[in-house]
C-alpha cells in the first residue's frame, strides 16, 4: 500500500484529541489529585518519554531526509507526533471488544465468520483492533 491509500481513513480522524498526553502542564494539574495509587501524571510522563524517544530514533535514522516525497520538510514535527498517537491509542481497542461472548482470540472466531476478517486475525489478537 502506498501513503496515499491511507488519505480517505486520515481525514476521518478528527484534527484534535482530549487525552492526557495531549494536554499542557496547567490541564494536567487536576490529574494530581487522582484517586490514592494511581499515578495518572506518572503514566503521563512516562508515555511522554517513549514517544520522544521514538520520534527521536525517527529523526536520528534519518527518516525525515531519507523520504522527502513522503515526509515533506515541516510534516513530521512533535505536536503531530503526539497527535498521531493520540489517535492511534484512542482507537484500538483489545480484541475482545469485537469478538462475540465467549471467545478470547480472533482466531477463534475466523473458523466461524471468515468474511469478518478482511486481515490476518492473529494481528487483531496481538495489536487490537483500530477504530475509526
Amino acid at each position: 500500500d502506498t501513503p496515499e491509500t491511507f488519505g480517505p481513513y486520515a481525514r476521518t480522524l478528527p484534527p484534535s484529541i482530549s487525552v492526557p498526553i495531549c494536554w499542557k502542564r496547567p490541564e494536567l494539574t487536576p490529574l494530581s489529585n487522582c484517586a490514592p495509587g494511581v499515578s495518572a501524571l506518572q503514566e503521563v510522563l512516562s508515555t511522554t518519554q517513549l514517544l520522544a524517544r521514538e520520534f527521536s530514533l525517527l529523526v536520528k535514522a534519518g527518516l525525515l531526509h531519507r523520504f522527502p516525497s513522503i515526509f515533506p520538510r515541516g510534516m513530521i514535527t512533535w505536536d503531530r507526533w503526539v497527535w498521531a498517537a493520540a489517535a492511534f491509542t484512542s482507537r484500538v481497542m483489545p480484541v475482545e471488544y469485537y469478538l462475540d461472548d465467549g471467545e478470547k482470540l480472533a482466531r477463534e472466531s475466523v473458523s466461524q465468520n471468515p468474511d469478518l476478517f478482511v486481515s490476518n486475525p492473529e494481528v487483531w489478537d496481538d495489536v487490537g483492533i483500530l477504530i475509526p
